[in-house]
């Protein structure tokens, strides 16, 4: 089966070539995504090797670093953005390398390398065995300092993983029966107060084909937009690049018209707010309910990350588009 992404990474590279009305923007879009994921791969082989003062030495696939510089490469990758290099290669290999030790990772991290095309066999028993007594999983990690509630935490971090599974091309019997359980438990989950929650649920129905759930939490995701096109932590919160890069990836996986003109929004906040070292500076106090003690790195790095996908998913979408445009009006 050929991956539609692909096929827009290959749309997004002659639709740049081509010297459309919007050529110049997309090329800004391009400069925006290499300089992100030049960082975030950077600062994730620093993680994984331990080099961060607070590590002490201790590398890892954090819920934050690593998986995220691998995920956002791949969606670089396939919006025909970049292309891999020896440095990624060698970062993949040993995060690989590292998931598959037993007793280290956790299913948020399991889901990012789900999603990088990057998981060890070790992710999915994780996933497989791993869990809360309804069907969900728990999220471990920052995810329970967020400002929520620790319960909807972990419904976020379990929807990405349903998102991730829905992704692969096929599942063993153990993990699908693993799967379903966690889908009939999404089915009664109680909606949370984060913009989180809405856009994790409008992906997982967009994965998984849910036309009926799926206009419903469309409109819930465009009725959260704020005036300067992003989104907020909470739903009627201040924007921020970690919640309009989750928005803006959600949007462009929603094949609906309403989703186009928001989408596009959201990406110029984006744009408008990157730095100038390929971040987004995403204070942790508009996220987290933990002290940030100078170590606002983690929601920097993490709201980057988001940041990066959700472009470069929009960028392989818009291309995608307007082909079909195209073809329409001929």
């Amino acid at each position: 089966m050929i991956d539609k992404r692909i096929v827009g990474g290959m749309m997004a590279v002659s639709f740049l070539a081509a010297g459309t009305a919007s050529a110049g923007e997309d090329a800004r879009l391009v400069e925006a995504i290499r300089s992100s994921v030049d960082y975030l791969g950077k600062e994730g082989d620093r993680w994984l090797r331990g080099e961060v003062p607070v590590q002490e030495g201790k590398g890892c696939v954090s819920c934050h670093h690593v998986g995220y510089a691998l995920w956002s490469r791949r969606e670089a990758q396939l919006a025909g953005v970049v292309t891999d290099d020896a440095a990624a290669t060698d970062l993949r290999s040993r995060a690989m390398a590292s998931q598959a030790r037993p007793g280290i990772t956790r299913v948020v991290s399991a889901t990012q390398m789900i999603m990088a095309g990057a998981h060890s066999d070790n992710d999915l028993e994780l996933i497989r065995s791993d869990g809360k007594p309804a069907g969900n999983w728990r999220a471990g990690g920052q995810f329970p300092t967020q400002l929520r509630g620790e319960d909807e935490s972990d419904d976020v971090a379990s929807m990405w993983t349903l998102a991730a599974l829905a992704t692969l091309q096929s599942l063993d019997a153990e993990t699908e029966a693993r799967r379903e359980r966690a889908s009939s438990w999404m089915g009664q989950a109680e909606p949370g107060a984060s913009s989180e929650w809405h856009i994790a649920r409008l992906v997982v129905a967009s994965r998984q084909g849910d036309e009926t759930h799926g206009s419903d939490l469309l409109e819930r995701v465009l009725s959260a937009q704020n005036p300067d096109g992003g989104w907020g932590w909470l739903v009627e919160g201040p924007s921020n690049p970690f919640s309009t890069g989750q928005a803006v990836y959600a949007l462009a996986l929603v094949d609906d018209e309403r989703a186009r003109p928001a989408r596009q929004r959201g990406v110029a906040y984006l744009l408008e707010r990157q730095q100038p070292d390929g971040t987004w500076a995403t204070p942790s106090k508009l996220t987290s309910t933990k002290p940030s003690d100078g170590k606002d790195y983690v929601y920097r790095y993490w709201g980057t990350a988001w940041a990066s996908i959700g472009l470069s998913r929009s960028l392989a979408a818009r291309a995608s588009e307007s082909s079909v445009d195209h073809r329409a009006r001929r």
